[in-house]
């Protein structure tokens, strides 16, 4: 984005505003998105997130050999270490050779006194080829082994786990410069031509990707096989606990899920129990003073309140903790934005009225002109 950037402010007829608009871009963008990024970052020490990195999700295992990028076997299956994997990382044969062409043609187009006047027309649409070019030979780079120690010195790409993921950039970038077929055919052809000759390319992509909509097998399962207590409560629950709480006591059965209903017993009796999507209101019985577990995985944006007061929550290994004192008590517990979650939907809200005044503003600039 930054090169693209640049590209983009040098081969404007007015540099400085181009910037500035930009600048106010890469702003709004990041206002908008602030209701996800800063939360995502502040609050991630309350989550075992970091546990996503290394094992068997370690970048060192998962690098695309260059030949799987030409071909490899539709399956699936996951990635696995070494060059034969349960999935594809092909790009397509035909945006390859159609990448490359293009790139070749705009090549030729910018350094040849030979080239077709049509093409040099357009000059800034040839360098975006190259360039975009250059970004997708930079994708593959950081598929292949070779990029490793990219990897290893910026700390924060542990984060994307699998190198192959930069094959959403390759498809991306590849697609754009193999849609270049098409702007060049329109310099060469008018009309009927050039809408004949963009529907055969349409007919003949699809059929050639007909093989990949293929499923591997038809189950006949039904919605009740996923939305079951024992579906929902183990047998989804368990796939991955990364949002859990650092030290949390995981359950090793479906026999020790926590549950509300469990929490009788120890001097303590619930008398009645109700929840909804971010509430959860009961009434318990307590002989004496005492310390309460609720199985409820810790996170800060839960707050509890007895009798109407609000009480401290305290993270334990087995849910959050709170204490009772002897006696009847009404407990709620409610889950509520965090101070970060507040100021950051602040954020992306002022992001969005700005855009929105921005864009009138602009409207009413243009017409008054």
């Amino acid at each position: 984005l930054l090169i693209f950037s640049a590209f983009l402010i040098l081969n404007s007829s007015s540099k400085a505003k181009t910037a500035q608009r930009i600048f106010y871009m890469f702003v709004i963008g990041l206002m908008l998105s602030a209701f996800y990024f800063i939360p995502a970052i502040l609050e991630m020490k309350y989550t075992n997130v970091l546990s996503q990195i290394g094992g068997g999700a370690d970048f060192r295992d998962h690098f695309v050999c260059l030949s799987q990028l030409w071909t490899s076997p539709w399956g699936y299956g996951g990635s696995a270490k070494g060059c034969v994997d349960g999935l594809s990382f092909m790009i397509g044969k035909y945006h390859i050779i159609a990448s490359l062409l293009i790139f070749l043609v705009s090549l030729f187009a910018i350094f040849s006194k030979k080239a077709s006047n049509f093409l040099k027309q357009d000059k800034r649409e040839l360098y975006v080829v190259v360039l975009f070019f250059l970004f997708y030979l930079a994708s593959i780079f950081f598929t292949l082994g070779v990029s490793k120690p990219f990897w290893q010195i910026f700390k924060p790409m542990e984060f994307l786990q699998y190198p192959w993921r930069f094959l959403i950039l390759i498809s991306f970038f590849s697609s754009f410069i193999a849609g270049g077929v098409a702007w060049i055919i329109s310099r060469f052809s008018k009309g009927r031509v050039y809408y004949i000759a963009g529907f055969l390319v349409t007919i003949i992509v699809v059929i050639l990707n007909m093989k990949f909509f293929t499923p591997q097998t038809i189950n006949k399962k039904t919605s009740l096989d996923y939305t079951s207590s024992y579906a929902l409560k183990w047998t989804i629950s368990k796939i991955s606990t990364e949002y859990m709480p650092k030290g949390f006591n995981k359950p090793k059965d479906y026999s020790q899920i926590a549950s509300f209903q469990k929490i009788n017993g120890n001097n303590i009796k619930l008398t009645s129990f109700s929840r909804k999507t971010q509430e959860i209101n009961f009434k318990i019985q307590s002989d004496k003073n005492t310390n309460l577990v609720l199985p409820l995985a810790y996170f800060p944006a839960w707050q509890a309140f007895e009798d109407g007061k609000r009480i401290n929550i305290k993270q334990d290994k087995k849910g959050s903790l709170i204490n009772i004192w002897v006696g009847e008590h009404n407990l709620l517990i409610k889950y509520s934005e965090t101070p970060i979650e507040f100021v950051s939907d602040l954020v992306s809200l002022a992001g969005l009225l700005v855009l929105i005044l921005g864009i009138i503003y602009i409207r009413i600039y243009e017409k008054t002109k």
